[in-house]
């Protein structure tokens, strides 16, 4: 439904997903390609915070953290469209209390320029939500 929408659509115009109903899997995950992603999702994992979760993997530009402020702005973003803004806020304190580092997702365009601007791709601490220092251009 929300991959569906038109909302997904202009905001995240280039993420194309399959979900697969995996049942020997362990772990949900989300596996990004060149024509889109696919999300392993085991019987165990089959809630909806989960599948936002791994659709926040796909949605997040290539070079960024895998966890880190990006992930978690646009996991956030997710979870208020696809479940409403008081779970979203629950969400939102959750990362608060734990000091996870959140950036807002600006759209599209924003995040393509930030990359081009940086010229690397940023490597860091995905679980903490830290950044390494970004190698900038002379």
């Amino acid at each position: 439904e929300l991959l569906a929408s038109s909302w997904w659509q202009r905001q995240f115009p280039s993420v194309r997903c399959v979900v697969l109903f995996d049942q020997g899997a362990k772990y949900a995950r989300a596996h990004k390609g060149v024509h889109g992603g696919a999300i392993q999702f085991p019987h165990r994992a089959r809630t909806q915070l989960t599948l936002l979760h791994e659709l926040a993997h796909l949605a997040s530009p290539t070079g960024t953290i895998g966890h880190g402020p990006v992930f978690a702005g646009i996991y956030l973003l997710l979870v208020q469209q696809g479940m409403g803004e008081p779970v979203a806020a629950q969400l939102a304190s959750h990362f608060f209390a734990r000091r996870v580092r959140v950036q807002p997702y600006e759209g599209p365009r924003h995040h393509d320029l930030v990359r081009r601007r940086r010229g690397v791709t940023r490597r860091g601490i995905a679980a903490r939500g830290h950044s390494a220092p970004t190698a900038r251009r002379p």
